[in-house]
């Protein structure tokens, strides 16, 4: 588990489920594809945020807010095996995203921020990248502030995305409360 000061940044649970699925059934125009999984789909995405954990010993984390404990979405990083270039082989993606009710109140910051510093203080000096639609303003202000540089632009159906690259994943402690070994994430 990591902690920052509004959120609480932990693997998936069963009970997660309902709210990750109402989040991915939210209307956004940025993210069309999200909204034409299925269930199904949906289940086995989240099963696999779990799995990514037990094979890595990283992956996709729920944001649930402290002060509520309301689902606010999910970060993570991840091996993702896209083909996308030789540049990006061996390099861990990261993404993020937001309930609409989390949205522009500085948290997917606070929560990729958290888990990059998390990452770096154990796999210190791997590159990783992330992939945003070319439109998807916030989600481009965000992969800049957290250190990322665009590298290349690829369509992918009808959208252009842009593929950012992190030199090096830098340990950030001050952002989040180590657990102790034996609580460590697995």
């Amino acid at each position: 588990m990591i902690e920052t000061e509004r959120l609480i940044l932990r693997p998936y649970t069963t009970e997660d489920f309902a709210a990750y699925w109402a989040m991915l059934c939210e209307p956004v125009d940025r993210f069309p594809s999200r909204q034409m999984l299925s269930q199904e789909d949906a289940w086995q995405r989240m099963l696999a945020a779990a799995g990514h954990w037990t094979l890595f010993g990283y992956g996709v984390l729920a944001a649930i807010e402290k002060a509520t404990g309301v689902y606010a979405g999910e970060t993570g990083l991840m091996t993702m095996q896209r083909d996308i270039g030789e540049r990006f082989a061996g390099c861990d993606e990261a993404g993020w995203y937001l309930t609409a009710q989390a949205r522009r109140r500085g948290l997917g910051f606070e929560a990729a921020q958290a888990l990059h510093g998390w990452y770096g203080a154990r796999f210190s000096g791997r590159r990783t990248y992330c992939i945003v639609d070319s439109t998807n303003t916030p989600s481009l202000n965000l992969a800049i502030k957290l250190g990322y540089e665009a590298r290349d632009l690829q369509s992918c159906g009808n959208q252009e995305m842009v593929i950012f690259e992190r030199s090096r994943v830098r340990g950030m402690t001050r952002f989040y409360h180590a657990p102790s070994r034996s609580a460590a994430l697995h």
